[in-house]
């Protein structure tokens, strides 16, 4: 029965990797499954069906711990450390979010690209994606925010004369 706790506890280990450590599209895990698979039938054809649920309980008995363990453990590790971001942006390192769309209309600027009906406008000195109200805006003209709606800043031209 030793030989089935083993192979369900490798084999649970083996689909802890696939999922959190290694993303290998399956194989990790496909093998994982196999081994829990074999490590029941072999508990089953040497002692019988009780033996072999006794093994699969305590091969996921062990390995859970053992992978709650290695969540705690991963992180701490210098590959482990290596594979994870820690990178942040904060305010007070000069991370400064973007103004909300809302905040630019009425606000004027120039089209950078020509707008058709999509482009670039330059608005309060930086670059934001529009779109046309209507007609085909050239490249250099005057635009106004006339609205947003969601992220989607709608732009006309403005007339001066």
């Amino acid at each position: 029965m030793i030989e089935g706790i083993v192979l369900v506890f490798l084999g649970v280990l083996l689909i802890f990797i696939e999922i959190f450590i290694i993303p290998s599209f399956g194989p990790i895990g496909v093998l994982g499954g196999l081994l829990v698979a074999a490590g029941a039938c072999v508990a089953g054809y040497r002692e019988g069906f009780k033996a072999a649920l006794t093994a699969t309980g305590l091969g996921f008995g062990f390995a859970l711990p053992a992978c709650g363990l290695g969540f705690w453990l991963l992180p701490r590790t210098r590959i482990g450390g290596s594979l994870i971001h820690r990178a942040s942006e904060r305010s007070d390192e000069g991370f400064r979010a973007a103004a909300e769309p809302a905040e630019l209309v009425g606000r004027r600027g120039e089209a950078v690209t020509p707008l058709r009906p999509s482009g670039i406008a330059l608005i309060d000195g930086r670059r934001v994606d529009v779109v046309a109200e209507g007609e085909f805006i050239e490249r250099g003209r005057r635009v106004e925010v006339v609205k947003v709606e969601g992220n989607r800043v709608v732009v006309r031209e403005v007339r001066e004369g």
